[in-house]
């Protein structure tokens, strides 16, 4: 089977209510990325670092498609300005 690339907004979810939202053209790609430097204690976020270096759990979802890179922009911006500085978001900005 062919792999799909599917491009749009996720969220990232850890134990703890922690929760981390971005935007990709390739989210599988993306993800991976971010659980191969996780994993190797690199990530650029060093929150995000050290809620996964505590809990050593990871799990994701799609929260929207969007073929265009405007588009993932303008749903990334969006979601941010809801979630940025709630509890538990690790978007730094």
């Amino acid at each position: 089977m062919a792999y799909t690339v599917v491009g749009g907004l996720y969220i990232i979810r850890m134990p703890g209510g922690h929760y981390y939202g971005g935007r990709s053209g390739d989210i599988r790609r993306r993800i991976g990325i971010h659980l191969k430097a996780l994993k190797n204690g690199v990530h650029g976020n060093s929150y995000m670092q050290r809620v996964y270096e505590l809990y050593r759990s990871f799990d994701f979802e799609v929260l929207e498609v969007h073929e265009t890179k405007l588009g993932q922009t303008e749903a990334e911006q969006a979601w941010l300005d809801v979630n940025l500085r709630l509890p538990g978001c690790m978007n730094l900005s």
